[in-house]
């Protein structure tokens, strides 16, 4: 079963869907959810870019977690291993 909702506006900043996905998985439950902006209505897109690659450089220098050599962002592990 999955659940979509979903609001939206003339000239949207945001539009925001969710979506719940009940099939198990390893005997849990899913849930998803996404939310997707125009940042360039809020801040200059520049300014944006540059707050977003502060805080990916941010992450990457965190300290790993034991058994761990690095802190990648979702996603980067499978662009890796292409």
């Amino acid at each position: 079963m999955m659940d979509i909702s979903a609001a939206s506006y003339r000239e949207p900043p945001m539009q925001v869907r969710s979506a719940t996905c009940t099939k198990p998985l390893n005997d849990r439950k899913t849930q998803d959810f996404f939310l997707v902006m125009r940042p360039d209505l809020f801040i200059p897109l520049d300014d944006y870019r540059n707050r977003m690659d502060t805080l990916v450089a941010r992450i990457h220098d965190s300290q790993p977690g034991e058994g761990f050599d690095e802190v990648l962002l979702p996603g980067e592990l499978e662009s890796l291993e292409v």
